[in-house]
């Protein structure tokens, strides 16, 4: 076993004697063209097995040298897909701290126990000038009656390396009319009619009450070249089975709205 196989087997000598743990970190490289953030791929895997079982963790990320951009993308991945409240520092951490958690649950579960897996991909979607964009996504299973996935976008300036609000790209006061135009999208989108109401067509929305059934943006977006994308993931705003939804925005509909100094 690894060194790092041997810390988690401490003290459950006798119940994992039969455990084999896995470890690696792999690098990708990627083109670049110019004006572009220069970056590479980097992959973390953790394994443990148990008789048949193996619980696994794969987290895929973009690692760019350029500051401040790289801690930002760092802490967006920590905060935003793995949890703010998590104790873990790094991504190596949280992998060792996935691993560790399922040996002490094998422990505790030894006659009703399952495998775990931990799947977190996070790819550059958009890569300018003026902004650095990922799309992160999540598929975990840790027990229950269906594994759960995300997907979160974030959206980064590159001169200062933090977080892009849709107040940075709209100007005051267009809330209610960017919303009405990306549900006029939606439903056409969706092929849901002007007569329909969302709440009939099997849609729910997460807002404050006295407001079910009307549209809304999130802040799940993600700044695309020929427009901007919203993602509602599974429950936010239909049932689990109904599976998530997502609104495209083209620039060319929005444009009136957008800042003017806005520039991708």
């Amino acid at each position: 076993m690894t060194k790092y196989s041997l810390i988690y087997c401490t003290g459950l000598s006798v119940l994992l004697a039969s455990c084999n743990s896995t470890s690696s970190k792999k690098i990708e490289t990627t083109e670049i063209v110019t004006d572009t953030v220069a970056y590479s791929y980097l992959s973390i895997d953790r394994s443990i097995g148990f008789d048949q079982d193996t619980t696994k963790i794969n987290i895929r990320y973009p690692s760019l040298s350029e500051v401040p951009l790289k801690d930002s993308v760092q802490k967006a991945i920590l905060d935003g897909i793995i949890g703010s409240d998590s104790i873990s520092k790094t991504l190596e951490d949280y992998a060792n701290s996935f691993i560790a958690d399922y040996a002490s649950f094998y422990k505790e579960e030894f006659s009703n126990h399952f495998p775990w897996e931990m799947n977190i991909d996070v790819a550059v979607a958009t890569n300018t000038e003026n902004y650095f964009c990922i799309v992160a996504n999540e598929y975990e299973y840790m027990g229950g009656a269906h594994p759960n996935g995300y997907v979160i976008y974030s959206n980064f300036d590159r001169a200062t390396g933090s977080l892009v609000g849709l107040g940075s790209i709209f100007e005051n006061g267009t809330k209610e009319k960017l919303t009405s135009i990306a549900e006029k999208l939606f439903r056409t989108q969706q092929n849901i009619d002007d007569s329909t109401t969302l709440a009939d067509a099997g849609y729910f929305t997460l807002v404050e009450e006295g407001e079910e059934g009307k549209f809304f943006l999130n802040q799940n977006f993600l700044i695309e070249k020929n427009g901007i994308r919203f993602y509602y993931n599974k429950y936010e705003m239909a049932p689990y089975a109904a599976g998530p939804s997502e609104v495209f925005i083209p620039w060319q509909d929005i444009m009136h709205l957008v800042k003017k100094n806005f520039k991708l």
